[in-house]
């Protein structure tokens, strides 16, 4: 009788931490999370540019990162969106988000956390309808804009078309693409820092993507927008498009 109980009692102890293990999808955890059972989908426009242009904006703690064989670095806008964020433990919906970023490597007194390899600066970003989220970001010293951001991609077939616009009060972005499907899953450890002088913020930590490289498009600038202030709008662009984002940030100053 002893032997059968401690089987039974067994038997559901497992049972208990399967199922568990099964309904928990928010396994991660930080101040800024993409949970994978709500994960994003994010565009990425992205310009190969001289080293020497970027050496300004990234400021004096930083150098521009060398990403291809003719020594250029690259500026990339990246446009995201996710019905689900979670921000300091509390779900806030829906997330529309646009991060002009820059890789780079330090060249300075710059804290960088163990195990992050994937280091950007990110001098602009826009939000939409994610106050709170902007309010963070401000506050850890990150240039951030109000507008109206959109992101629709529809698969056919074998292939992804996506749309996406950014609508500020002095200009608009709009991009149509397309992808053919062939995508390799990656997961990076990723540090974001601000550009804004007197700060030294940053936040970090763990993503995940299926990443779809080679997109065409069609780029249409209207007004004065980011990428036409850069002089980025006479310049070839590449396309990346990632699926089932996700990710657990964590702010630091």
């Amino acid at each position: 009788m002893k032997q059968k109980r401690s089987s039974f009692f067994l038997s559901v102890l497992i049972i208990t931490v399967f199922l568990l293990s099964g309904c928990n999808h928010e396994i991660k955890n930080g101040d800024f999370i993409v949970p994978d059972n709500h994960p994003a989908t994010a565009l990425t426009i992205g310009w190969f540019v001289p080293v020497d242009a970027m050496l300004e904006i990234v400021g004096q703690d930083f150098k521009p990162k060398v990403v291809n064989e003719d020594g250029m670095t690259t500026v990339m806008l990246y446009i995201v969106q996710s019905d689900e964020h979670v921000l300091d433990g509390t779900s806030m919906g829906t997330m529309r988000t646009a991060h002009l970023v820059i890789p780079v490597e330090p060249a300075g007194n710059v804290n960088v956390p163990s195990g992050v390899k994937n280091l950007l600066v990110c001098p602009v970003t826009i939000v939409d309808k994610s106050i709170q989220l902007g309010d963070k970001y401000n506050t850890y010293g990150f240039p951030t804009y109000s507008g109206e951001i959109s992101l629709e991609v529809k698969q056919s077939g074998s292939k992804y078309n996506v749309d996406a616009t950014i609508k500020t009060v002095n200009g608009s972005i709009e991009i149509k693409g397309m992808f053919d499907e062939k995508g390799n899953d990656q997961e990076l450890n990723s540090a974001i820092y601000t550009t804004k002088q007197g700060f030294h913020s940053y936040f970090y930590g763990e993503e995940s993507m299926r990443r779809i490289i080679g997109g065409k498009g069609n780029l249409k600038l209207g007004g004065q927008n980011i990428i036409s202030a850069m002089q980025l709008d006479k310049l070839p662009y590449y396309l990346k498009l990632d699926r089932d984002v996700t990710w657990a940030f964590d702010f630091d100053k």
